[in-house]
């Protein structure tokens, strides 16, 4: 299955690859720095997960969580981001997010939640990290 990691920070993005092909080896993995570039590679590239931040326009982002759900309905999407959980994982989870980390969350914990999305497509609300 193929990743793609959607970033606006190349660092970031460099971060989260190195860190999915450590824990699963094999997986092909995008990058893209925009939304229209992801819709794009999402139709085109046969992407079964997405790896996100979120922006301060909570709207538009739920929006785009729709949106990639209308494209390919069994994609899985998490939301990495230094948001604060609290304040913001149930709004994502409602939305249509499989899963909410935080920055902070361990490598270990990142492993877990992105083994049980891939497998289940869900990661329950009472398992925010």
């Amino acid at each position: 299955m193929t990743s793609i990691l959607i970033f606006d920070y190349p660092i970031v993005s460099y971060g989260i690859r190195m860190f999915v092909k450590d824990f699963f080896p094999g997986r092909p993995i995008l990058h893209a720095a925009t939304l229209e570039e992801a819709m794009d590679r999402i139709i085109n590239e046969g992407v079964g997960l997405v790896v996100m931040d979120i922006s301060i326009r909570i709207e538009r982002d739920m929006d785009i969580i729709d949106v990639f759900r209308k494209i390919k309905n069994d994609i899985c999407i998490l939301i990495f981001t230094g948001k604060n959980k609290k304040k913001y994982g149930d709004l994502y989870l409602n939305a249509g997010a499989d899963a909410f980390l935080t920055k902070r969350s361990s490598s270990e914990e990142y492993q877990v939640v992105i083994n049980q999305i891939l497998a289940e497509n869900q990661y329950g609300e009472d398992d925010i990290l």
